[in-house]
């Protein structure tokens, strides 16, 4: 084996404001944590699970965070490195501008919103949202994967973050996505275009209960004395989970180190720059969310 790569997440230690290409102290022991897990019933499992999960918001990052340790402990055998994306987005370019094989959390957000249904969005609209499109991080893991491939072995994990080097605001976001629905809408609009943001809970919960759950429960009610199938009251209930989840990025704000990226990216050649840049720092924000 030449190279060990680790995919991990940018958000593997929100306790710290400023993140390092670095790997930092585990929230907990990992073999002690599989231990726990083996031996403790699931119902008393979900009991435990908060208190265990410390700093991190949820179980994802939380095992992210115990792999980077893993991953060091097994460096001093083998050569190792991980990179850490943020909010992973459809891709740039390749295979096609926009293919993405799934519609997943922030994804299933812009659909909602676009046709109507997500109405209001708990986020800080003043902070940056970091993303990067999916091709940019497969190009990051390959250059990483060829960079401690050809270099000495040294016992070190080499750490990238694979982070937006230009990230918009979520006002700046909201408000291109709003003029290019009205430039080409989708498909099956049930409302007309709208949202509201807030990073209050209380008045986001308000909101959400006034503008989604209420009209839900009227046009399931509808649909149910029509003889067609409910689905909408289902649908915000599944809204509110990826909103919740989310809510804990979009309204929080942290800064990413870029160190090593920058110094990757100047090793790669002219002949390979073309196929292999993960650099998209000058690329037309407006026609990649359109």
């Amino acid at each position: 084996l030449k190279a060990l790569v680790y995919v991990s997440t940018a958000y593997t230690n929100v306790n710290n404001p400023f993140i390092e290409e670095k790997v930092y102290p585990p929230i907990a022991d990992w073999q002690k944590t599989i231990d726990v897990a083996e031996s403790l019933d699931e119902h008393t499992l979900n009991i435990f699970t908060a208190k265990y999960l410390d700093y991190a918001p949820n179980t994802y990052n939380f095992s992210k965070n115990l792999a980077e340790s893993i991953i060091q402990e097994y460096s001093f055998s083998l050569p190792c490195a991980i990179v850490r994306p943020s909010i992973v987005y459809p891709s740039l370019k390749e295979p096609m501008p926009g293919w993405i094989d799934n519609v997943y959390g922030p994804i299933g957000m812009y659909i909602g919103a676009g046709k109507g249904i997500l109405r209001v969005g708990y986020c800080n609209k003043y902070l940056n949202e970091d993303v990067v499109p999916v091709d940019i991080v497969i190009k990051a893991i390959l250059v990483v994967s060829w960079k401690i491939g050809l270099t000495t072995f040294t016992g070190s994990t080499f750490v990238l973050n694979c982070i937006n080097p230009k990230p918009m605001t979520h006002q700046n976001i909201i408000e291109l996505f709003y003029t290019i629905a009205t430039e080409v809408p989708l498909e099956g609009i049930v409302w007309t275009i709208s949202q509201t943001t807030t990073d209050n809970f209380t008045l986001y919960y308000i909101l959400f209960i006034l503008l989604h759950i209420l009209p839900a429960m009227l046009i399931d009610m509808i649909l149910n004395f029509s003889g067609r199938r409910p689905f909408l009251v289902r649908l915000q209930r599944n809204l509110y989970v990826v909103n919740r989840f989310l809510g804990y990025f979009t309204c929080n704000d942290w800064k990413f180190s870029n160190t090593n990226s920058l110094a990757l990216m100047s090793s790669i050649s002219s002949e390979d720059w073309d196929m292999f840049s993960f650099n998209y720092s000058d690329f037309n924000s407006e026609e990649y969310y359109k």
